[in-house]
């Protein structure tokens, strides 16, 4: 009888530590012993990941957000909703301005690097010169576009660059799927 009870007994406690009810009154787990980021050293080519993002970039950062134990997603390269999430989660935990944008603090605090020139070291920017409304249509034909601002005004950023033939070339393509653009120089 008391081999039974027992058996009972631990069915009943496994049972109630899976329910919701049992996790709200058990405390969370200690949080795990994650490599430090001075540890890791991932070289990216932008400086910020945003929603929206795509690529190589993007899956580094799902994949440092994973060993803080934070990303539960699929290492798509894709900055979706589950991306934004944990970096929203991460930056609570750092106690940096909770953005969801992986800001280059954020990027810094995870280990990873940016090794390309910086936005500012670009002269040239590739800019769509619409309302700054336009931006969902325009991250349509180009995923990294970001607003940004110069003396004269906001504008839609489709891309910095060191070269003004580089930017031109953007800028066409820019015009060729129909919005206003041209090469903007910065000092």
């Amino acid at each position: 009888m008391s081999k039974l009870l027992t058996f009972l007994t631990l069915g009943w406690i496994l049972t109630l530590s899976g329910s919701a009810w049992a996790q709200r009154l058990l405390p969370p787990p200690p949080p795990g012993s994650f490599s430090s980021p001075s540890q890791v050293d991932i070289e990216l080519d932008r400086d910020s990941l945003q929603l929206g993002d795509i690529g190589d970039d993007v899956e580094s950062l799902q994949r440092a957000l994973d060993r803080n134990g934070i990303y539960t997603g699929a290492f798509d390269g894709d900055y979706g909703p589950i991306t934004a999430g944990a970096v929203r989660e991460f930056q609570m935990q750092q106690g940096l301005p909770v953005t969801g944008i992986a800001d280059s603090d954020t990027l810094e605090a995870l280990g990873l690097n940016f090794s390309g020139p910086g936005i500012a070291d670009r002269r040239y920017v590739a800019a769509v010169t619409e309302s700054p409304r336009r931006l969902s249509s325009v991250r349509q034909q180009f995923n990294n576009a970001a607003l940004d601002a110069v003396r004269q005004g906001q504008f839609i950023n489709i891309g910095s660059y060191d070269s003004r033939a580089a930017a031109a070339e953007r800028v066409q393509e820019a015009r060729r799927s129909g919005f206003d653009a041209r090469v903007l120089y910065r000092r």
